[in-house]
């Protein structure tokens, strides 16, 4: 295994060293009227323009993914979701239509299957199971056949994501179980082989592609890193744009198609005690800004399912 990561500045044609993200006003386009970016909350499914305008309620999730579903992902075709449900007891693999048609039981055993990612072209998920007795990462055909396993990490590896080819993959290699779990980010052969290691950090929540390169939230950042070399090109502190953000990781990150923004989600600083879940906020990153073009789109008590749609 390889292990190939760090940190260094990287220098624009302006001079501007970018490595810890900027401090200054930014004058990035976000092409507020090109783009709107799509997110489940509480069951409906609303739709926003990336400057938090426009907000309006679209539709709801299907029902049959609403028992106690972790994830879902709608397909590249835009034909079907993939969830993980417990609706059968406990946590296992389904796909449906869009409206909620057709549901289909891909995987049945008596442990857990979640986490599932289409491959871009829609013809395999990839999601995360702990049928061998800890966490690794599978590969099925979308209708549930060919099961079979292509990470081998001592402790466990979960969350796995397709690069937009389909030729690679990314994942977190759990590092460490106690006191807390924490992990690596690899990447890899769309076949689990050539794993590199790319970040080792305690508070990888999740990332996402981005062309060549990664974004992966840490604690209370949001980083750009080389999936080849491991070199940080970009840091945005969440802190800057307001402190309680400081504590929390970035999660449900989705790169814009065009590669030019992020949507991501980010969590207050709280108490869970008293039944009190401290709200989520959906923000806007410009790939190309910094902490002050960040738009702060939507708060709400749960964001998931995020899609960047073109309204072109």
């Amino acid at each position: 295994m390889k292990r190939c990561f760090s940190i260094l500045p990287i220098l624009l044609s302006s001079g501007l060293e970018v490595m810890l993200g900027c401090g200054g006003k930014g004058v990035v386009d976000l092409n507020i009227q090109d783009w709107s970016i799509e997110y489940e909350s509480e069951r409906s499914i609303k739709t926003v323009r990336p400057d938090g305008e426009g907000e309006q309620s679209i539709g709801t999730i299907p029902e049959v993914m609403t028992a106690r579903y972790f994830t879902g992902r709608r397909c590249p075709l835009g034909n079907r979701w993939v969830f993980a449900s417990t609706r059968g007891g406990d946590a296992e693999i389904w796909t449906c239509g869009l409206e909620g048609q057709d549901p289909k039981q891909l995987t049945d055993n008596d442990c857990i299957d979640n986490i599932p990612e289409w491959s871009p072209d829609g013809k395999k998920i990839m999601f995360s199971s702990t049928r061998t007795g800890n966490w690794q990462v599978w590969t099925m055909d979308a209708d549930g056949r060919n099961a079979a396993r292509i990470t081998n990490q001592q402790k466990g590896a979960r969350e796995a994501k397709y690069a937009d080819d389909g030729k690679r993959i990314a994942y977190r290699s759990i590092r460490e179980e106690a006191p807390r779990t924490s992990f690596d980010l690899m990447v890899a052969d769309y076949s689990g082989s050539n794993e590199t290691m790319i970040a080792s950090e305690d508070d990888i929540v999740d990332f996402a592609w981005i062309g060549s390169s990664i974004v992966y939230g840490a604690l209370g950042e949001l980083r750009i890193v080389d999936s080849l070399t491991g070199i940080v090109s970009k840091t945005f502190r969440f802190g800057r744009i307001d402190k309680r953000f400081k504590s929390y990781g970035a999660h449900e990150i989705t790169v814009r198609p065009d590669k030019k923004a992020i949507a991501c989600v980010v969590g207050f600083r709280g108490s869970t005690t008293g039944g009190y879940e401290p709200p989520k906020e959906l923000l806007s990153v410009p790939v190309d800004g910094c902490e002050a073009d960040v738009k702060r789109v939507a708060l709400s008590g749960e964001i998931h399912l995020l899609r960047w749609v073109s309204t072109k």
